[in-house]
């Protein structure tokens, strides 16, 4: 069975956020299901991530490292989430 997930809960799982944690236990809660990855999607999510690092940039140098780390982990999930199967 196939789930919905707009792209803020997506976002959560993929990069860390104030409420990355409770999307992680509801994604488990749900067996780790298989998300639908829709064209709107393919839009928002890797420019969600882009706009965290944009954001970042008025933080100090220290923080700007760690949120670049962030936002490239995510997206290497983003495409490793796709490329095994977890979005649709």
């Amino acid at each position: 069975m196939q789930h919905y997930a707009d792209s803020s809960f997506l976002l959560q799982l993929l990069s860390p956020d104030f409420a990355t944690a409770a999307s992680i236990a509801v994604h488990r809660r749900l067996g780790r299901p298989v998300y639908a990855f829709c064209p709107l999607h393919e839009l928002e999510v890797p420019n969600a991530l882009r706009l965290r690092l944009f954001a970042a940039s008025g933080l100090a140098a220290p923080a700007r490292i760690t949120r670049r780390r962030e936002v490239a982990t995510g997206m290497k999930r983003l495409n490793h989430f796709l490329t095994i199967g977890c979005l649709r």
